[in-house]
């Protein structure tokens, strides 16, 4: 192809330098030139933005109107995550722009739910720091088995079921709360006061809506277990981070282990003051600093961000999100999370 059509053609933004993902559309969309970003989304910094026709984003990458309107002629977002909260799905619907996600990657997620809540009740993570140390011995090491114990899962998706399966295995009971409960799955469903009282674990594994949104706030605290255990693998604002501090100094909770943070996209080093700016707000602030008492608090792992983070998960992203953008262009998308009316129409 001639140097003139190249300069011409319309083009895929792709972020963070996933340059495999770079082959895969390459392979996939050969009339599409691919254009790199190191980094998070920057729209500022894209050269000829009104070309860019197709957009893939992380959960790292927020995609806002401002986003939206650097990019005239956006017309499909391809998030490599399920959750796709990182997005302003409604200003996309009323810009014309489809917004598609991966919605199955393996069992990369319901596996480090697992490896959680071994971590916390066995206190894996207490003996690792005690034996760096050089103090070997077991006091304040004694764990809980899992067998007997209650799990409650508060979501059924594609995560939730196989957290379940993977709980049956140790002979852990099962409870789930799901407003939209799997008929096929053989699990006891119940309402979210139950999954409070009967639960010796609670593995959260729904997404972010507005209905979820601190689903997880002082007065849910106050109906749990004494000694209950918190997992979380979604989105750190489906808990209330003061509510849940609280509960962790009260004794309620006796342990949390958490993937994800309220406010996590504001604590990466390059990151705070490009998202907070130079005078954040003092709602900014705080939240910062509840991630942080998280982070500290010697009943908490934190991780970051890394349950879907492995070799087989990431291939898997990487070939679904190829999909998603040759099938959109080929007037079939998949994997749809918000579509404009006249495109729904269409397919």
């Amino acid at each position: 192809m001639c140097a003139v059509a190249l300069r011409s053609m319309r083009t895929i933004l792709v972020t963070e330098n996933d340059t495999t993902l770079e082959d895969l559309m390459g392979l996939a969309m050969p009339t599409r030139a691919v254009v790199m970003q190191h980094g998070l989304l920057n729209v500022s910094a894209v050269k000829n933005p009104e070309r860019v026709e197709g957009l893939y984003v992380t959960v790292r990458s927020p995609v806002t109107k401002v986003e939206m309107e650097g990019l005239p002629n956006l017309r499909v977002i391809s998030t490599g995550s399920a959750g796709y909260d990182h997005i302003d799905t409604k200003e996309a619907v009323r810009r014309g722009i489809t917004v598609c996600n991966v919605a199955r990657y393996g069992p990369a997620v319901a596996e480090f739910n697992m490896a959680l809540i071994l971590a916390l009740t066995r206190k894996i993570h207490c003996a690792h720091l005690q034996t760096l140390q050089s103090d070997f011995t077991i006091d304040g090491l004694r764990g809980r088995n899992l067998a007997g114990k209650t799990l409650g899962i508060v979501g059924t998706g594609n995560i939730g079921l196989y957290v379940a399966k993977l709980a049956e295995a140790f002979n852990m009971s099962v409870i789930a709360m799901d407003p939209a409960p799997n008929l096929e799955a053989d699990i006891e469903y119940v309402e979210l006061d139950e999954i409070l009282t009967r639960s010796d674990i609670i593995a959260i594994c729904c997404p972010l809506l507005e209905s979820t949104h601190h689903l997880f706030g002082r007065a849910e605290f106050e109906k749990m277990k004494r000694g209950v255990l918190i997992v979380n693998t979604s989105r750190g604002a489906v808990i209330d981070t003061q509510a849940l501090v609280w509960a962790l100094d009260q004794g309620i909770v006796a342990g949390a282990a958490l993937d994800v943070l309220e406010g996590e996209v504001l604590l990466p080093t390059g990151t705070l003051t490009a998202v907070l700016g130079e005078n954040p707000t003092s709602e900014q602030t705080q939240t910062v600093a509840e991630d942080l008492t998280l982070i500290r608090h010697p009943k908490v792992i934190v991780t970051p961000h890394i349950a879907f983070y492995t070799e087989d998960s990431i291939r898997s992203i990487q070939e679904q999100t190829a999909e998603n953008f040759r099938s959109y262009f080929a007037g079939m998308p998949t994997n749809t999370v918000a579509m404009p009316v006249h495109q729904a129409q269409r397919t």
